[in-house]
């Protein structure tokens, strides 16, 4: 008998006080014939007393995963912004785009080889009770949306957290979405994420976005 199985994927991330006055900042950079523009916002200025007693030797053993938006190549031309982007796609800042259409998804690896010297940020600390998640959806077998982030997964049909594996669905249309998760630091790449991955099964999903 097909079961229906309820996943939720909880997300937390900030989203901008001022969003009708968003100020960006634009980073370009090349990698063989492709192109590469990251686009973050620019966030406004704040006390940093607090901030000066970090502890730089415990941050060194956190790990991360990636974290930024790839929008799809129909909206190059566009001004960033989550608010446009349908409230069942994760969005998260930044927003990457490519120039070359022939491979139109980004490698998660040399943007932040670029921005860890240029100064953009595309990951986040991964706590024990999150996942790394890419999140993708394809039509025609290409991808056009894909975004990478720090989150949970939660099968609530059997009440256990999911840490290693995905799933697949197909969507009105044909739209495919594809998500996978896993533990390692930054493995949640747009290669394969070497987990065991679950069956194929019919589900349903419901975000829990806190803004």
């Amino acid at each position: 008998m097909l079961h229906v199985r309820l996943v939720i994927i909880a997300a937390v991330f900030v989203v901008s006080l001022q969003a009708s006055i968003q100020d960006f900042k634009t980073i370009q950079f090349g990698h063989e014939n492709v192109g590469y523009r990251v686009i973050e916002e620019v966030e406004p200025i704040r006390d940093k007393r607090e901030t000066t007693s970090t502890n730089s030797s415990s941050k060194s053993s956190i790990l991360e995963c990636y974290q930024f938006t790839w929008p799809g190549v129909t909206e190059n031309n566009t001004v960033p912004d989550c608010a446009r982007i349908k409230k069942y796609v994760p969005c998260f800042a930044p927003f990457v785009f490519t120039n070359d259409t022939s491979y139109p998804e980004p490698d998660p690896a040399i943007v932040k080889d670029h921005c860890d010297t240029k100064g953009c940020k595309v990951t986040c600390p991964k706590t024990n009770a999150n996942s790394c998640i890419r999140y993708a959806y394809y039509s025609a077998g290409q991808a056009i949306n894909v975004t990478y982030f720090c989150g949970a997964v939660q099968d609530k049909t059997n009440d256990m957290t999911l840490k290693y594996g995905g799933f697949t669905d197909t969507m009105s249309g044909g739209l495919i979405v594809d998500v996978k998760y896993c533990q390692g630091n930054l493995c949640n790449s747009a290669n394969p994420m070497h987990a065991p991955f679950f069956a194929v099964f019919a589900l349903m999903i419901t975000f829990v976005l806190f803004r």
